[in-house]
This record gives structure tokens, C-alpha cells and sequence, in this order.
């Protein structure tokens, strides 16, 4: 199961997101109470998933009146 590192309103993403990652991750069942930022810092590797992952949280946030931040 993928570890999803929190601090605050800051996910730290992993160096590959992957959509493994992804399907292991909870981030997707995380409802949308304040503006979330997910920290790219040490990622290196993107696959498709992670584009869709990163587009379905954008407007699940934005639905919500709340900003996700990269």
C-alpha cells in the first residue's frame, strides 16, 4: 500500500507517481475541507495517471470552492 506523507495540507508526492501508486493511495477518497498542496519536489516520473489523478483533484476541489495548489 502507498504511503501517502501529509504534513498539514501538503502532500509530499513520491518520486514516481504512478498509476499503481495511484490505485494504492487514499489521496482520491480524501474529501476536499481546505486548499490542499501536493509537493512535486522529489517526483521525477509522471504517467498518465498521475496527469488524470492530478485533473480529477483540481476539479474536485475547485467543486468544493477550495484550491488545489502544485
Amino acid at each position: 500500500m502507498a504511503t501517502i506523507n501529509q504534513t498539514g495540507n501538503s502532500v509530499i508526492i513520491p518520486e514516481k507517481l504512478t498509476k499503481e501508486w495511484i490505485e494504492t493511495s487514499k489521496l482520491l477518497s480524501v474529501k476536499p475541507q481546505e486548499n490542499l498542496t501536493l509537493d512535486f519536489a522529489h517526483t521525477k516520473t509522471i504517467d498518465s495517471a498521475g496527469i488524470s489523478l492530478i485533473y480529477l483533484l483540481n476539479n474536485s476541489y475547485k467543486t468544493a470552492g477550495k484550491k488545489l495548489i502544485l
